[in-house]
């Protein structure tokens, strides 16, 4: 999703789940309107028309108000995100303070669910909060994966915030591994070295991620990120069945990968190889190894020289 920006406050694009309730108001003054806990929206430009509060999350606003909001008020020391598409997906921005006019920022009669993201009585992370636990101190931290390029933080409360290509999403650790809040899916978490690994119930896909590394953003390859020892089935140098390939893996954990006239560097991590952009599974094959590319799920088997 797309971040924009409206004049209340710089924006983020967020993804989170949440149950919803109003207080609609009518029979007074509209400027009078808002300014307490939660955030009131109207129907038209300068706080006038049809108006309503909310103080929980909203995942679809009611056709009253879907797609018909011109300006709103967010209650003192509180952050909402709004976004032009049910279930918080689409185009979201972060706003507070108030704005008399959405067509300003062309947000006029585009808002579909909203949020709370902190400040007042609901609680600041989206998501309700409920359903975690504490993760062990070996997950608490910051991490980072190389491919995907993810950038992975999980709180001692349990709080879970990722960035994948500049768009911030939310989860929660609990006793079965990390559930987002976009989706709900599940990913089990297990520690390697000094890192972790996630395993992704839902769609099969494993990442492992490095605490605190420090490598440039996502990884062409080389052997400037960390590395593990391979197994000793692994050290060594295979050569394709099929196609012109060439694969050399050191004890150190550096592999050096030739596909036709051209080299790649790469490394070794934890049962997999980071080489070229791509991440391939590695297992053993009796006398040589087998390769499946998490991208494209090509299995390569390989013999040894």
């Amino acid at each position: 999703m797309r971040v924009l920006k409206l004049g209340l406050l710089s924006s983020i694009a967020l993804v989170a789940f949440g149950a919803a309730f109003s207080a609609h108001v009518s029979a007074q003054d509209e400027r009078l309107i808002g300014g307490g806990p939660g955030i009131t929206v109207f129907e038209d430009r300068n706080f006038r028309g049809d108006a309503a509060t909310y103080q929980s999350n909203v995942s679809n606003l009611n056709s009253r108000f879907n797609n018909r909001i011109s300006s709103i008020r967010v209650g003192g020391g509180e952050q909402w995100q709004v976004c032009d598409q049910p279930n918080y997906r689409g185009q979201c921005v972060t706003v507070s303070g108030e704005e008399s006019d959405l067509g300003r920022n062309d947000w006029n009669d585009r808002i579909s669910s909203l949020r709370r993201l902190s400040g007042g009585g609901g609680g600041g992370w989206p998501g309700g909060g409920g359903g975690g636990s504490r993760p062990p101190s070996w997950a608490v931290g910051t991490f980072r994966s190389a491919y995907p390029s993810v950038t992975m933080t999980i709180a001692s409360n349990g709080q879970v915030q990722s960035n994948i290509g500049g768009q911030v999403y939310y989860g929660r650790y609990t006793n079965r591994g990390i559930r987002s809040d976009s989706d709900g899916s599940v990913a089990s978490v297990s520690r390697i070295g000094n890192g972790i690994r996630t395993y992704n119930r839902s769609t099969g896909q494993t990442i492992d991620f490095t605490r605190n590394w420090g490598g440039g953003g996502g990884d062409g390859g080389g052997w400037d990120g960390p590395t593990s020892a391979p197994p000793s089935w692994a050290v060594g140098t295979f050569e394709a069945e099929s196609g012109d390939i060439r694969m050399t893996i050191r004890s150190n954990g550096q592999v050096t990968t030739r596909i036709g006239n051209n080299s790649y560097n790469g490394r070794y991590y934890y049962g997999s190889i980071y080489s070229n952009g791509e991440v391939a599974v590695v297992t053993q094959d009796r006398n040589g190894i087998r390769t499946r590319n998490q991208t494209t799920g090509v299995y390569l088997n390989f013999r040894r020289r």
